[in-house]
């Protein structure tokens, strides 16, 4: 139930954030996907805002990751 804001790509000075913000409704290991993570439902979505994606599987930890990819808000 916790509200967070889940990158897409690292944040840099010379292209827009993309991020998604929502509220985690699960964690837990997705077989689809590979990988351990947080199921959110997305409120707010800024690589599609006129057609969001109603949910988005975020990773714990992902091999090329960056700090505060997933941050509660």
């Amino acid at each position: 139930g916790t509200k967070v804001r889940a990158y897409d790509f690292q944040p840099m000075s010379d292209r827009p954030d993309r991020f998604v913000e929502g509220i985690i409704e699960e964690v837990g290991y997705f077989a689809d996907f590979g990988f351990k993570g947080y199921r959110i439902k997305v409120e707010k979505d800024t690589a599609w805002p006129k057609n969001p994606r109603e949910e988005v599987f975020t990773p714990v930890e992902m091999l090329f990751d960056f700090e505060n990819r997933l941050e509660a808000i």
